[in-house]
């Protein structure tokens, strides 16, 4: 086991751990506020939201998507739609 990566975490941990209270409170509040602003932001903007996919459809761009088309037309095989 690699030594030096070992007690940097130590180091880390022990710094951390004695961080004040009002510090760790403050982390996570922010914490919250900040994954209350994602989740709130992804759901409303998500491809699902707005449309952009289709109930069933494969996540991916259209360059994605037209690619997977082309590399099938090229195998002669069908593509389904």
């Amino acid at each position: 086991m690699p030594v030096v990566p070992a007690v940097a975490v130590l180091l880390c941990l022990l710094l951390v751990g004695n961080l004040p209270l009002i510090t760790w409170a403050r982390f996570l509040g922010w914490m919250a506020a900040g994954l209350l602003i994602h989740l709130c932001w992804g759901r409303r903007h998500s491809k699902v939201a707005t449309g952009e996919l289709a109930a069933g459809a494969t996540p991916g761009t259209a360059e994605d998507h037209a690619m997977a088309e082309g590399r099938r037309a090229s195998r002669g095989g069908r593509s389904g739609r």
